[in-house]
């Protein structure tokens, strides 16, 4: 399982996504790390303390409908200065759009009773633009892949 970090704002780079599918949902994560280019005192508990580390933050589909809650995925395109009437082509699309996007997210500890413990947890609602961009941060993550850095 997973460390437990402390509650907070976390300045976080986009490194990638997966999609998983059950029986009668799935599920689209996008996997955070942790910056560790930050020095400001408003982190001294967050990013100072889990610099590299990994969160996750989750988009279940709807069983009924076998849909994805749109608004939620606004948050972060929004967050990712994603501009309007931009098209994405699918998962991989998105996929390839955000990495080495830089984003703040509010992480909240809380008891999750399917695994009996404390789990890290990020609101989808619980995402904002970053308030310290780093462009050569995200060119490298970009680049490392074959990724276009514009």
């Amino acid at each position: 399982m997973e460390e437990v970090f402390n509650d907070g704002i976390y300045e976080c780079i986009v490194v990638a996504t997966t999609v998983e599918k059950y029986k009668v949902t799935s599920k689209v994560t996008i996997i955070l790390q942790i910056r560790d280019d930050i020095t400001a005192t408003e982190l001294k508990n967050t990013n100072k303390i889990y610099a590299g580390y990994r969160l996750k933050l989750e988009y279940w589909q709807k069983k009924i409908s076998h849909t994805f809650n749109i608004n939620n995925f606004q948050y972060l395109c929004y967050a990712c200065g994603l501009p309007e009437g931009v098209e994405i082509n699918g998962i991989n699309g998105l996929n390839d759009w955000l990495i080495g996007r830089q984003i703040r997210v509010m992480q909240h500890a809380e008891y999750s009773d399917y695994f009996g413990m404390r789990v890290n947890n990020i609101a989808p609602w619980k995402v904002y633009p970053t308030k310290y961009p780093n462009t050569e941060l995200m060119k490298k993550y970009r680049t490392s892949l074959g990724l276009e850095t514009s």
